[in-house]
């Protein structure tokens, strides 16, 4: 079988973990079938699979931009896969090749067009994102998605057969710490004890209620800790209401935010840290609050249906829309020794539950039910 993997979407934050560590895995586990994958040569780096059974098709840095890309992914990507006898196609960035030659598999990880559309700061793209994945869904022959709560809420959404969507979760990597809590203080410009929280900055990243809870802990609970929040700024006008918040609740010393760090570094940040705390109103799967887990952290987390299915019985629950709420169940962990031992001791059963080599396996079967199909 041809497999042609289409990743020229890929950017930045857990798009990116998850198909570096599928690519790696799937050519640990496959050394039979043929991939091509497609990638802007910028990105080719981060893969350091150099595998016989592995082409990387190294494609201009222009694919980088939106427009430039869709044009050529959907007129000049059918007219490569056709030469090159492509027999399944999976793209990793929610939306199908509409004139594919061959059998396509989409992975569909956003929810947030159809969840939460008053969040999205362009209209444009949120009409296209809308329009496009509606469009996908039914001309695809498979749909992945990376959580039996996605995959319900595109049967709601966009009425697709139950058969059509199969979920895969994604995996977790444990990196060992080399460097003490003080050390990673240190490197990362941190004064105290720390709660911590890791995402690109979107608005429905509800960081601004997690900064007024934090508020409330310090004065409420007298809970001397700082805030510290890691991820590349996305929406900008969102990042400067953040700053703004921060700055009218004198919390300029207290809150720290980091622009992004290399993956393996966060590692340093969950193993220094005494909390993990993630607000967000949407979600289709929860791989931060995973990560944390696997470092003995215990997670504290908005209670939207997809963080119940993935953090089980290894998370406390609060509702991200009340400040009040997210510092109460805050105080809760950090007071109680009791609980966060029992939050640690599950969060760590519970991120060994997933596993990269069997989210590579779980596609693979796709994409060969997907090509016997098509016999």
């Amino acid at each position: 079988m041809r497999i042609g993997i289409n990743l020229l979407s890929i950017s930045t934050g857990g798009a990116e973990i998850y198909v570096v560590n599928l690519i790696k895995n799937l050519a640990l586990i496959d050394k039979e079938n043929r991939y091509e994958v497609f990638i802007s040569k910028e990105k080719r780096g981060q893969f350091d699979v150099e595998q016989h059974n592995f082409k990387f098709i190294e494609l201009s840095s222009k694919l980088s931009i939106p427009y430039y890309r869709i044009i050529w992914e959907q007129f000049f990507l059918p007219i490569i896969l056709k030469k090159d006898k492509i027999d399944v196609l999976f793209s990793s960035g929610n939306i199908d090749i509409l004139f594919s030659p061959c059998k396509t598999v989409i992975a569909i990880q956003v929810i947030q067009p159809f969840a939460v559309p008053e969040m999205f700061p362009s209209k444009m793209r949120l009409y296209y994102l809308r329009a496009m994945i509606r469009l996908s869904s039914k001309m695809t022959d498979k749909i992945i998605t990376v959580s039996k709560t996605t995959k319900n809420e595109l049967i709601k959404y966009l009425n697709i057969p139950s058969s059509k969507i199969i979920p895969v979760y994604h995996g977790v990597d444990a990196h060992p710490n080399p460097l003490s809590k003080n050390e990673v203080k240190r490197k990362f410009g941190i004064k105290k004890n720390y709660i911590l929280s890791i995402s690109s900055v979107y608005k429905f990243k509800n960081y601004i209620n997690l900064i007024r809870g934090f508020k409330i802990l310090r004065e409420k609970y007298n809970k001397n800790f700082q805030l510290v929040i890691v991820g590349k700024i996305i929406e900008k006008d969102y990042s400067l209401e953040m700053i703004r918040t921060i700055d009218e609740l004198c919390l300029n010393y207290e809150v720290i935010l980091i622009d992004g760090v290399p993956h393996n570094e966060t590692y340093l940040l969950y193993s220094g840290a005494n909390l993990y705390v993630f607000p967000s109103y949407c979600e289709t799967f929860g791989m931060t609050q995973i990560e944390a887990m696997a470092c003995g952290i215990p997670v504290v987390t908005s209670n939207i249906s997809v963080m119940l299915e993935i953090c089980g019985d290894a998370a406390v629950y609060f509702d991200p829309a009340n400040p009040e709420d997210i510092a109460d169940k805050m105080n809760h962990v950090l007071s109680d020794e009791s609980v966060k031992n029992k939050l640690i001791n599950n969060g760590l059963k519970r991120a060994r539950d997933f596993s990269w080599e069997k989210s590579a396996r779980d596609h693979l079967s796709v994409f060969e039910e997907v090509y016997r199909a098509g016999r």
